[in-house]
């Protein structure tokens, strides 16, 4: 991942360089849960199969919507997940 995304710097640069009036695009990189996951109870995991479940069990909508309204929900459900989820487009 990492050479990929550095890859896209130097042919941003490139491209800055050959052609100044050129449009800017957006590169984006996606990973496995694995590796960007900051929930301090899922992190610990270090099976990716593990870390997808253990995520799975915070943020399906299923389970979202099990836990709404419950004042545990805070410890159980993913609040990153959450306030990425209640955020404006």
């Amino acid at each position: 991942m990492e050479k990929t995304l550095n890859e896209i710097k130097n042919l941003l640069h490139k491209r800055e360089q050959d052609d100044p009036t050129a449009k800017r695009f957006l590169a984006v990189g996606l990973t496995a849960k694995k590796n960007l996951c900051v929930h301090r109870d899922v992190d610990v995991w270090r099976a990716q199969s593990s870390v997808d479940t253990e995520c799975r069990k915070r943020t399906s909508e299923w389970v979202r919507v099990q836990h709404r309204g419950l004042q545990a929900q805070d410890e159980f459900l993913c609040p990153y997940y959450e306030n990425f989820m209640e955020s404006p487009p």
